[in-house]
This record gives structure tokens, C-alpha cells and sequence, in this order.
């Protein structure tokens, strides 16, 4: 998946919806309507900002938890058993928007 496509799967899996044409998306991202107590109406650079993939990660199931973070570990450094878990503490906010989209299905490998 490329960058945009990214962002803007996990804006919609955060409860981010866009009005009108979906070939717009990437080019109008203050067009999108925020989900309920969204704490800004511009759609979060996910890849970029730390912050905002906590909050997305936070809005992961339960018991999808760890899946995620079996994903996180896969995205980091290629978990093997008994390797530390201290990349994952300090895993980028890309590293985390991928093992976010694989734990809800909603990777796309690219062409």
C-alpha cells in the first residue's frame, strides 16, 4: 500500500468519513467529517505522528490486541521468540500503521 492509500484506511477504520467521490480523498483531507469527539477536523497524518496512531491503536478490539501487537513485532524486526521487546516501544508511527491495517484485514500488499 502505498502512503495515501494508508491514511486513509485507517482515517476510515477510525470512524473518518468523506462526502461525495471517493477519487478526491487524498486531495481534500479538511473535507473529511470527524468522527464523534475527534480532537481536530483535519484528518491525522498517521504515518507521521506518533500521537495519532495511539490513538488509533486504542481503537482496536480487545481481543484483537494481541494480534496487533504480534504484527508490531513482525513490522519492527521480524519478531522471533526471545528477541526484546524494546522496538516495539519504540516503533515507528509507519511501523505501527502497518501492523494496524494487518490486524483488521485491511493491508493491501502492492502491485
Amino acid at each position: 500500500m502505498n502512503e495515501t492509500d494508508q491514511r486513509i484506511a485507517i482515517a476510515e477504520a477510525c470512524g473518518w468519513r468523506y462526502p461525495g467521490s471517493t477519487c478526491l480523498k487524498s486531495d481534500a483531507w479538511n473535507r473529511w467529517i470527524p468522527p464523534v469527539g475527534a480532537k481536530s477536523r483535519k484528518v491525522p497524518d498517521y504515518l507521521n505522528d506518533l500521537n495519532a496512531m495511539h490513538d488509533a491503536e486504542k481503537t482496536v478490539r480487545y481481543e484483537l490486541q494481541p494480534v496487533l501487537l504480534d504484527r508490531l513485532k513482525r513490522a519492527v524486526m521480524n519478531y522471533d521468540e526471545g528477541v526484546s521487546d524494546w522496538y516495539v516501544y519504540t516503533a515507528s508511527p509507519k511501523h505501527r500503521a502497518e501492523a494496524f491495517l494487518r490486524t483488521l484485514g485491511l493491508w493491501k500488499e502492492s502491485r
